[in-house]
């Protein structure tokens, strides 16, 4: 009967290690009475899928992920040393690790990498960001690849629409004026073109 006991057990702990697997690239171990999953230096460029469920702090520090989602980690992480591209996809970690009450170790190392204005500058110093009207560009640009981009810069340029009357179509055409315009962008992918003009706030 106790032979048969303790080969119940040594499976149901057999099974439980199964359930509760750590993802192969990290470590995980019981440290301080929390579940630890180490996954640090691994070159990682997303948070791993299949952490066990009772995982309480998370390291990632040092890896080469970019970018965060919402949900992509669990009570306490550490991130920093990762080159993140300070976005509007990132906006919201910037105002989670201002409000959160959870530990966020070595914030002064979790720095922006890209664009290059904001290269070094610390997450939580990131400015707001203009996201309302090109936050769907901002996706697209992170989605797709580009093929060129070009810039002009149009400070003495203000856009406005004429219309035009021929028979039942109307034609719209733009009339250049002065000083609304700070810069237009011309993007192209594949055989799509996006064109597009930024105003001063």
């Amino acid at each position: 009967m106790a032979r048969r006991l303790l080969q119940l057990l040594a499976l149901w702990t057999t099974m439980v290690g199964i359930v509760q697997c750590c993802p192969e690239l990290c470590s995980c171990l019981d440290k301080f009475a929390h579940q630890f999953a180490d996954c640090a230096y691994k070159d990682l460029l997303a948070v791993p899928v299949g952490l066990p469920s009772n995982v309480t702090t998370l390291s990632l520090s040092a890896n080469k992920i970019k970018l965060l989602k919402s949900k992509s980690f669990i009570n306490v992480t550490q991130i920093f040393n990762n080159p993140f591209s300070c976005s509007c996809n990132l906006e919201w970690l910037r105002d989670w690790i201002a409000t959160t009450k959870i530990s966020v170790p070595e914030q002064n190392t979790i720095v922006c990498d890209a664009p290059e204005h904001l290269r070094g500058t610390l997450v939580t110093n990131m400015p707001r960001l203009n996201c309302g009207k090109f936050s769907l560009l901002g996706n697209l640009l992170d989605m797709l690849h580009i093929l060129s981009v070009v810039t002009y810069d149009l400070q003495q340029v203000k856009l406005n629409r004429a219309q035009q009357k021929t028979g039942n179509t109307k034609l719209l055409t733009p009339i250049y004026t002065h000083a609304d315009i700070t810069e237009c962008f011309l993007i192209s992918f594949q055989k799509y073109y996006l064109f597009g003009c930024v105003t001063p706030s």
